[in-house]
């Protein structure tokens, strides 16, 4: 009986760790292993770790090549600019996810990650 709970509770941690690990974009199986080995050490570990950033390439958010535009933090259009430019950009954060983008032939601006899912 004994051996039978110390297993569901070590799975258990390797569980918490693997969902808390999703949340954080890291690799929840990974984490499963950190779990069962660390316990409580891994949740410890994990609620401190900052979220992950996913690496994303920019050449996945469109369809043609350029040229793009941007609004930058201070609301301002820039551009025309490659999309290796765009990439660039990505790459330093001086653009993410969240920002504005247009290319001719869009009807609206869109942030870069509604053009993931197009």
């Amino acid at each position: 009986m004994n051996l039978f709970l110390i297993i569901l509770i070590t799975l258990l941690w390797g569980y918490l760790a693997a969902k808390l690990a999703k949340t954080k974009n890291r690799d929840p199986i990974r984490w499963f292993v950190i779990g069962i080995l660390f316990g409580v050490f891994s949740l410890l570990a994990l609620f401190f770790l900052p979220e992950k950033r996913k690496e994303e390439k920019i050449q996945n958010f469109f369809t043609k090549p350029g040229p793009w535009y941007y609004i930058d933090n201070s609301n301002e259009t820039i551009g025309p600019i490659s999309l290796q430019q765009m990439n660039t950009l990505f790459q330093s954060q001086e653009i993410c996810p969240d920002t504005y983008v247009w290319q001719s032939g869009m009807k609206t601006w869109k942030r870069l990650r509604e053009l993931t899912t197009s």
